[in-house]
Parts: structure tokens; sequence; C-alpha cells
């Protein structure tokens, strides 16, 4: 870009962040706001960077046009800052209508990256007070729900868990891994679904 189209750029964008930052502290005065404009060839990357030089405990991402959780997570920036992300990241449907959610649906196929995931699991569903469900996808010939919950409850995170939380465990029989997980979530209100790195890698 030449210098003055980039730069009437950047000030276009600083001028709608500090449009939503105003509109956020006209309704909660107390929470801090920050804005920054960042520029680079991989939007992904530039994201990833901006979030390790301010530490950040959360990325959050609207996946604005994304038709169905699998788009979500294939072809999108979302994928690639997900997949090299060392915070979790939430990706909010941006026609989604924002409330507190009750009712946390987590993914599992009890790869090794559950145990990583289970203590912020956690923490995130204290805090919302929310309902959490262990969901299984069997594409035949799988484990069973029954063998997951025996191998989640003898985990280490897990004990912690079903003491201060309501949980349940759930299956459901499909090849399409990820239209299965959301036709789950719609059917039950899910307000929020979980999945580890390791999901998005199922087809």
């Amino acid at each position: 870009m030449r210098d003055n189209v980039f730069d009437k750029t950047k000030e276009e964008a600083e001028d709608k962040l500090n449009e939503l930052r105003n509109i956020i502290q006209a309704e909660y005065k107390d929470l801090p706001v920050e804005v920054s404009v960042a520029y680079g060839i991989e939007p992904s990357q530039v994201i990833l960077d901006f979030a390790e030089e301010i530490k950040a405990d959360l990325i959050v991402m609207g996946t604005k046009g994304a038709g169905g959780l699998k788009e979500i997570f294939f072809g999108t920036t979302t994928t690639s800052v997900t997949s090299k992300a060392s915070v979790p990241v939430l990706a909010f449907p941006v026609t989604a209508k924002p409330h507190l959610p009750k009712s946390i649906v987590y993914a599992t196929d009890l790869k090794w990256e559950d145990e990583a995931v289970l203590y912020p699991l956690w923490n995130f569903a204290i805090i919302l007070d929310a309902q959490l469900t262990f969901l299984y996808v069997a594409k035949g010939g799988g484990k069973g729900i029954d063998v997951i919950r025996k191998e989640m409850e003898n985990s280490e995170g897990f004990t912690r868990i079903r003491r201060t939380l309501k949980v349940q465990f759930a299956e459901v029989q499909s090849n399409d891994v990820f239209g299965a997980i959301q036709d789950y979530a719609n059917e039950t209100n899910a307000g929020v679904i979980v999945l580890g790195n390791h999901q998005k890698k199922l087809p």
C-alpha cells in the first residue's frame, strides 16, 4: 500500500475501535478497555503475535459468514489461529445473540489433549455455573460412551470437575463428526461448544 492509503485505513480502523470502546465503557464503567490496530501479511500470525505480546489468556474471534461448525474450523483465519495458539480460542458467530451460556458441550474422543483441556474447562464452567456435557461421537467400532466415561472418571482432572459441577455424558452415532456435534448442541440449546485441537483433524 502507498503510505497515504495505509494511514487512512489505519485511521478508519482506530475510529471504529474507539467507537466500540466507548459503547462498552458506557455500559460497563469499571471495565478497562484498550484498542490497538496491527497490520501484516498473514492475519492469523498478526493475531498470535499480538496475543503473545500482551500475554492474553483468551483469544476471541468472530466467525462472520461461516455456515456451520466445520466451516469455522476449516479454511479460515480461525483455523490457523486455533491450530497454533497456546491459549484457548473462543470462536463467536457474529449472528449469535449474546447471553451467558448455561450449558457447555465438550466434544471428546479422549485424546491426550483432553488432560490439558479439563482444568481450564472446569474453571470456565465454574465461572458460568454451567451444565457440562461430555459428548462422544461414535463412528462405528469405537470405544462407546461407557468406556469413555470410565476412562474420563479415572483421569486426574475429572474428580474435581465431578465434585463441583453438574456433569453428564452423551453419545451420538454419526460419520459426520462436526455435523453431529452441531446437531447435538442445537437440539440441547448448548451455549458453548468446546473442542480440543486434535478435533480439527477429524474428517
